[in-house]
């Protein structure tokens, strides 16, 4: 692993940029319900996990 140095000024528009790309995906993405208000059926279920219904 190694250390990487920047100057400051560099780090800010880094941080800049990664800031826009996150208010872009924001924008983009459809919004969608927390995880735990949808409910899924088994081969949902089984399908994101990469498993068996018998797995299941």
């Amino acid at each position: 692993m190694g250390i990487v140095i920047m100057k400051s000024g560099d780090f800010q528009a880094l941080m800049e940029r990664i800031e826009a790309i996150e208010k872009y995906i924001y924008q983009v993405e459809p919004k969608q319900p927390p995880l735990q208000e949808i409910w899924l059926d088994n081969e949902v279920v089984c399908s994101y996990l990469k498993i068996s219904k018998r797995t299941l």
